[in-house]
């Protein structure tokens, strides 16, 4: 895995997730570890519920913004347990 490198322990991305037809933002968020596309992220949705999220793209821009790596494009793969299980 690529190491973080904006402040020696974090990069920061847009996180947008492909719902259907939809988007959602999830704005900007901090990873210790820069993700790759086919990874999974987990977080807690709303009602405290683990979900996974597979990465499908990771979009860098031209030029360098001071805090911001780019944007993370995600997709829904369900539960955190229920994808763990299946693997």
């Amino acid at each position: 895995m690529q190491e973080a490198n904006q402040d020696g322990n974090s990069v920061g991305f847009m996180v947008m997730v492909k719902n259907g037809e939809t988007w959602d933002g999830f704005g900007f968020r901090l990873f210790r570890i820069v993700p790759r596309v086919g990874e999974y992220i987990t977080m807690n949705d709303k009602a405290g519920q683990g979900q996974a999220y597979q990465v499908k793209a990771i979009f860098h821009p031209l030029e360098i913004l001071p805090d911001c790596a780019g944007d993370l494009i995600l997709e829904h793969a369900g539960t955190d347990v229920a994808v763990r299980m299946g693997l």
